[in-house]
């Protein structure tokens, strides 16, 4: 890992753009940035998965594209360079305890995702809100709700919608916790307990999260937001789009309904603390995390299939723990 000049801790807007291999999204990413006269930039690049050709010509690609735009603007770009392939959620953990060293409020957007002007100006306007509530962990950019239901306001949400998402220092290092921990007994003592489809269904993600066998980091965030009842401000409109697969996509093989969506940059955000959409909620979990009934037994099968065949569904030799640590 290497890191260029680090700046004094500073409460200014900072971005952290999470990059793997899409040179074009990250170039179009530090130009909204710079348009939008963001403080201070960082990116945390993370290593190609397989020295082939095409991924080192990526990798040389971004690294220029991000020279390039140095050059052109003046600005400096502080960077993190992954020498070995982290995995999505690694990088993405890493690279926020990185930026956190020296900023105290960030905006985070993965390379495959564009932020709009709009969802930047939302994140400035909303910061405050998660100094005067306690129980409010981040702010996210992205809406799948029907505009009937979220009513054109902004919302508090128990499910953090991490396309484009910010928080400050402080709730960073109450979530970090979560990441860090080794996956306790817990589990393996209470699987064949009936719980809730819900529970069952953040619980058993966590757990093959942290153990290896999903490369995410949101799952055990929500999992966690779940156990400390913690919320995220959702915006009343999607202001930040995701641009569905590609060929080096981890997570999206295909697009699907919930990419691509349309973005609205002329929404004007306001500062008002927003209250609890509970018919929201409920549209989400049941439209887009698609929590049922059945994810009370089927989290039970998987945990059974993890458990006798584990080196062969772990994507990660080592727990997320270990991925992460100092």
């Amino acid at each position: 890992m290497t890191r260029d000049d680090v700046s004094e801790v500073t409460n200014n807007l900072a971005v952290l753009i999470v990059a793997y291999r899409r040179a074009k999204n990250v170039s179009q990413i530090l130009n909204i940035c710079h348009l939008a006269e963001i403080d201070e930039i960082y990116i945390s690049i993370d290593a190609p998965k397989a020295h082939t050709l095409d991924a080192l010509t990526d990798h040389s690609l971004l690294l220029e594209e991000i020279s390039n735009f140095e050059r052109k603007t003046g600005r400096k770009v502080q960077k993190r360079i992954s020498p070995v392939n982290q995995g999505c959620a690694a990088n993405v953990l890493q690279g926020c305890d990185w930026a956190f060293e020296s900023v105290v409020n960030l905006i985070v957007i993965e390379d495959d995702c564009i932020p709009t002007n709009a969802f930047i100006d939302f994140c400035r306007k909303q910061f405050k809100n998660l100094d005067l509530d306690s129980k409010i962990w981040l702010i996210c950019g992205t809406q799948f709700v029907p505009v009937e239901l979220t009513r054109t306001q902004a919302m508090l949400s128990k499910y953090a919608l991490t396309w484009g998402w910010a928080t400050t220092r402080n709730k960073w290092q109450e979530m970090r916790t979560f990441f860090h921990k080794p996956v306790s007994n817990f589990y393996f003592l209470n699987i064949f307990r009936f719980s809730k489809p819900e529970s069952s269904f953040w619980s058993a993600g966590s757990r093959r999260a942290r153990l290896g066998f999903t490369d995410v980091w949101d799952t055990v965030l929500l999992d966690a937001m779940r156990r400390k009842h913690r919320f995220a401000i959702l915006p009343p409109l999607n202001l930040v789009l995701n641009l569905g697969s590609d060929s080096v996509s981890t997570h999206i093989q295909e697009d699907s309904k919930w990419t691509n969506l349309a973005v609205h940059d002329d929404y004007v955000p306001d500062s008002k603390l927003p209250k609890l959409n509970v018919d929201a909620d409920k549209w989400l979990k049941r439209h887009f995390y698609e929590i049922s009934f059945r994810h009370a037994f089927t989290t039970k099968i998987t945990f059974l299939l993890d458990l006798v065949r584990p080196r062969k569904r772990r994507k990660y030799p080592k727990p997320l723990a270990d991925r992460i640590a100092p």
